[in-house]
């Protein structure tokens, strides 16, 4: 396993509820503003669902993204 170096963050952010209203608002807002406030150093990723692949990709270009498909608040998360 990869350990995070403090000058090298590694920071992974759930984005499944992406587009749902709620918390999903507030992910994409810290997504919004994750370029302006974190170092360019940090390694962030975000996890997606396959449906919401196309859009991650236009709103944040700058983030990488790993496919989530399982469906949130149930035993295979």
């Amino acid at each position: 396993m990869k350990t995070s170096n403090p000058s090298n963050p590694r920071i992974g952010i759930d984005a499944r509820l992406l587009t749902q209203t709620g918390v999903g608002v507030y992910i994409r807002n810290l997504l919004s503003y994750s370029e302006q406030y974190l170092s360019p150093r940090a390694e962030v990723v975000c996890f997606v669902r396959d449906e919401d692949v196309a859009l991650f990709q236009k709103l944040y270009p700058h983030l990488a993204y790993k496919i989530a498909n399982e469906r949130w608040h149930t035993v295979s998360e």
